[in-house]
């Protein structure tokens, strides 16, 4: 899952990022989390995020502008307002956030709000891999099982089985771990 932190403060976007990874870890699930301080370098990463967390002070175009810049070319990210600020809370519902935070934001805050999250969208997410010559794009959510073969992996979706060109351990090891487990 890919999260973006956008805000003028780097102090609060670091606390916030380290906070997602003690989540991450926690509850397992594969987590990168990129940070921003201006608008114009998170719309311009090229970067689809499942969610980020929006500031509206921030170095260059504000919050709002950001978020619909967001919303012209991705409309399923998950946006969450975090601002001390509220006096645009009824003109954020333009862009269809997720939420609206107010700063500060306190870890049962966050993790209340991730948890939402993935009791609604769950958390799974487009996997690459490498079959043959090909590589394949899926979702996590399409893999059944995975079966070792040697060197090489079994992938099992609905009416396909994929030969995957790594081992089942590696293969195991970027998917969610909440949804998948190793038996013998």
């Amino acid at each position: 899952m890919r999260i973006a932190l956008c805000d003028w403060d780097r102090k609060f976007v670091e606390t916030v990022k380290n906070m997602i990874y003690i989540y991450a870890e926690h509850f397992r699930i594969d987590i990168v989390a990129d940070c921003y301080d201006s608008g114009e370098t998170l719309t311009s990463s090229g970067i689809n995020y499942n969610m980020i967390f929006l500031g509206y002070r921030l170095n260059g175009i504000n919050g709002m502008k950001t978020a619909e810049n967001i919303r012209r070319s991705n409309s399923d990210t998950a946006i969450i307002f975090v601002s001390e600020y509220t006096d645009f809370v009824f003109e954020a519902f333009k862009v269809t956030p997720y939420r609206f935070l107010v700063k500060p934001l306190s870890r049962n805050t966050l993790f209340e709000t991730l948890n939402d999250y993935f009791k609604r969208y769950g958390t799974d997410y487009p996997l690459w891999l490498r079959c043959g010559e090909d590589t394949v794009c899926l979702n996590t959510n399409e893999i059944y099982f995975l079966e070792a073969d040697n060197k090489h992996c079994f992938v099992h979706l609905k009416g396909e089985i994929l030969s995957c060109n790594r081992t089942m351990a590696r293969v195991f090891g970027v998917l969610p771990k909440n949804h998948f487990s190793k038996i013998n």
